[in-house]
């Protein structure tokens, strides 16, 4: 009551770098790959100055590198519809370039040289097709690095694109996707359809789907681990998934459906601890417990329901799971009709 007015006041923005992203089509060892990276500059970026990203030594891409637009970010619905609208295309005169640096503390690095124009302040995403290391690199806790992992990608904006010691904005780390060993093999098996029914399959565009998976391991899985079942964008898995997990043997293919004798019974004992769904990709808690855990070379089915399909058929329509420190090949999701 004793509030006679108010007013808002724009604020400064501070000379940071923002919205960081750095997102891959494939985390298995030695293959080819897509990695999109994303920043938001403050500053003016002027012609002889430049956008610099260093990564983990074992990265490779082509020198002089073609950095193309990527597509819309992975990630929740509410984190990623806000900045959607305000991406930016790199200028075209940009130059890109690729060093490999030399063991032990080299870097893989990536530099954006602006051209005449310079590049304006704003948000970028841009992608650019390399290589992974040839060797599998988890990424723990490190609290010492930047990015609080043993493997960062630090992103700088430079008045001089060849000194680290010139930044526009404050740099900014975020954590490497880690490099797994290749999954056996996974993949969307091809229901009857008796087993569609029975799980209450459909592949119609906004449609609640529970979609059957296998898989295959190299190495047995007894420690507790994440599976992340990444699905092609437009799809959303709900945010608290865990009641959108089947493993029982006599549900997993749908009630009263038996199990085909190809695939192995889910260990009773190895629980789904949790699942959480950010967007596309839905996390799997799985805890072995005292159990042998789930077994090298044998096909587990795990089904997982999204919210809903894609509005449209996906432009890549490819899924992957990642689990035990592996990671399947992009494989072939379904047709929505």
């Amino acid at each position: 009551a004793t509030r006679h007015a108010a007013a808002v006041v724009p604020a400064t923005e501070v000379r940071s770098l923002t919205n960081a992203l750095l997102e891959y089509k494939t985390n298995v060892e030695t293959k080819v790959n897509t990695v999109t990276f994303q920043v938001q500059t403050v500053t003016q970026v002027p012609n002889g100055g430049g956008i610099v990203i260093q990564g983990p030594l074992g990265f490779e891409f082509p020198n002089p590198c073609q950095p193309e637009a990527a597509a819309m970010a992975r990630g929740s619905t509410y984190q990623v519809e806000p900045i959607a609208g305000k991406v930016m295309s790199l200028p075209s005169d940009v130059l890109c370039s690729f060093e490999m640096g030399i063991a032990p503390a080299g870097r893989s690095t990536i530099r954006i040289a602006a051209g005449a124009s310079g590049i304006m302040p704003g948000l970028y995403r841009f992608q650019i097709l390399g290589k992974n290391p040839s060797t599998v690199m988890a990424n723990p806790m490190d609290n010492s690095r930047p990015c609080r992992r043993q493997y960062c990608w630090d992103f700088h904006s430079l008045e001089v694109l060849t000194n680290l010691n010139s930044p526009l904005d404050q740099m900014i780390s975020v954590p490497s996707f880690p490099i797994n060993a290749k999954m056996v093999e996974a993949l969307m098996p091809t229901l009857t359809r008796d087993q569609q029914a029975a799980t209450g399959r459909d592949d119609r565009p906004k449609s609640r789907n529970p979609l059957v998976f296998s898989f295959k391991l190299a190495n047995t899985a007894v420690l507790p681990s994440e599976m992340i079942v990444r699905a092609p964008l437009g799809t959303i898995f709900r945010e608290d998934c865990g009641e959108d997990v089947e493993v029982r043997p006599t549900e997993v293919f749908g009630s009263g459906q038996a199990l085909p004798p190809e695939y192995a019974v889910w260990p009773q004992g190895v629980s789904i601890a949790s699942c959480r769904g950010e967007g596309p990709d839905a996390r799997i808690q799985i805890d072995p417990g005292v159990t042998d855990g789930l077994l090298r070379e044998l096909f587990y089915p795990i089904r997982v329901a999204t919210l809903h399909n894609p509005m449209e058929q996906p432009a890549v329509n490819h899924w992957s799971l990642d689990f035990n420190g592996e990671s399947s090949e992009p494989f072939e999701g379904f047709v929505l009709w």
